[in-house]
């Protein structure tokens, strides 16, 4: 580790104020590389698996572990930010061990795991389930019996029903009128709001284009400032023995799950017994509460006899209300149709708006291309910092290239001043 920093030392001394710049820079990512990556792990099977034993690999070197709470949920947090994809292994009682290779895994990350059960007691629940069938059948012909009983009560009330069938097909007659008229309605509104897409389009391409470019600035931005990668490989080897170390440790704890698990499987085999049991009784419960439940239809049926009857009221109230919507709707079609005419003076107001953004995108791309001038004078000054002669005229051309850089910089806000007021003139068109 020493060996490795001597020389990053002696570069400081050279470079003068740049090398501060590549120090800085150091210090950041290996604060980055402590922290690590956390995420969670989602167990199910027919549901949340509860107690799942959940462990993180990359490669064979066990990197966490850990047990899935109530909802299937397993916390995992691993110490190398540099770890891109793992392999996670989950073993649960009373189904198949899972491994799932080449999982891609960040921060705050939820990795979805599905188990398929091994069936324990599958048999024996299967038989109990055949026995409740036979049961059910006898009880759905009793069944059958009470609902014809029931039919009859419900004839009494279609013959109702169709008395005020014609009542209703008066309503019906209205309300189709209204649907032509709302529909006349809705292809004006659709044709003013394609028109006023049509004027937003020139100004969200400008817009487009304008977002892209800030992106690439900033990407150049961010490769400036991660030239000091190199010198982090020392700090990633010494952590790497790190997570070595807490491997052993942590397959150690895996072991030992791996045998409760074999010993809840032995469980799952005596409780099927018990749900055999609980099957038999809740099917009892539930031919008693079907029992209920026809007594129920039974009265709802002659309910629906007296709600029939004062449907035909209601029939006669709608048709007054039908009638007062055909007007509503007709003068929804009016206010459309002077929607559509508002809409085409926007589209007018908005076709200039892309060539004064397109005026600015020229100005954006001169700019750029000093700042690439300037990129390839910095790269020949640092060459002549590494050869270490004439530090002190290097300095001199480096606080020149600076202030340079500075006026582009005055220059760059200058242009993003004229894009934020050119958006904000259109913006009430938008």
């Amino acid at each position: 580790m020493k060996k490795q920093l001597v020389p990053i030392m002696a570069a400081l001394v050279l470079a003068g104020a740049p090398a501060l710049t590549i120090a800085n820079t150091v210090n950041t990512e290996t604060s980055a590389i402590a922290e690590g990556i956390s995420f969670t792990v989602n167990v199910k099977g027919d549901g949340a698996i509860k107690s799942a034993s959940v462990s993180v690999y990359r490669g064979s070197t066990i990197l966490a572990a850990g047990k899935t709470d109530a909802s299937g949920n397993a916390k995992i947090s691993i110490g190398s930010a540099d770890t891109k994809t793992v392999t996670i292994k989950v073993r649960a009682a009373g189904y198949k061990y899972l491994v799932k290779s080449d999982v891609a895994i960040s921060e705050g990350q939820t990795v979805s795991l599905t188990l398929v059960s091994t069936n324990i007691g599958a048999t024996a629940l299967a038989d109990a389930k055949t026995e409740i069938e036979k049961k059910n059948a006898d009880h759905d012909k009793h069944v059958t019996e009470a609902e014809k009983k029931t039919e009859g009560i419900k004839k009494e009330a279609a013959d109702i029903d169709k008395k005020t069938e014609d009542l209703h097909k008066d309503v019906e007659k209205h309300e189709s009128h209204i649907k032509d008229v709302n529909k006349h309605t809705e292809d004006e509104l659709k044709k003013a709001e394609e028109l006023k897409k049509d004027a937003a389009t020139n100004v969200l391409d400008a817009e487009k284009k304008a977002e892209e470019d800030r992106k690439a600035r900033e990407s150049e931005a961010r490769a400036r400032e991660a030239e000091g990668k190199k010198q982090e490989e020392a700090l990633a080897a010494a952590l790497k023995l790190q997570e070595e170390a807490a491997a052993k440790k942590l397959a150690d704890k895996e072991k030992k799950a791996e045998k409760k698990v074999e010993k809840k499987e032995d469980k799952l085999e005596k409780k099927s017994d018990k749900e055999i049991k609980e099957m038999e009784k809740e099917a009892d419960k539930a031919i008693k509460e079907e029992d209920k439940e026809l007594k129920e239809k039974e009265k709802e049926a002659k309910e629906e006899v007296k709600a029939a009857e004062e449907k035909a009221k209601e029939e006669k109230a709608e048709l007054k209300e039908t009638e007062k919507e055909e007007k509503e709707a007709e003068k929804k079609e009016k206010e459309a149709e002077a929607a559509v005419k508002e809409a085409e003076k926007l589209e007018d107001k908005t076709d200039g708006y892309k060539d004064k953004m397109a005026g600015i995108d020229d100005e954006q791309k001169k700019l750029d291309d000093k700042r690439s001038k300037l990129k390839d004078e910095q790269k020949e000054l640092d060459k002549r910092v590494k050869k270490g002669k004439k530090l002190d005229k290097v300095k001199d051309d480096q606080l020149k290239l600076d202030e340079k850089n500075s006026k582009l910089d005055e220059d760059q806000a200058k242009i993003d001043e004229k894009r934020a007021k050119l958006k904000k003139k259109y913006k009430k068109y938008l």
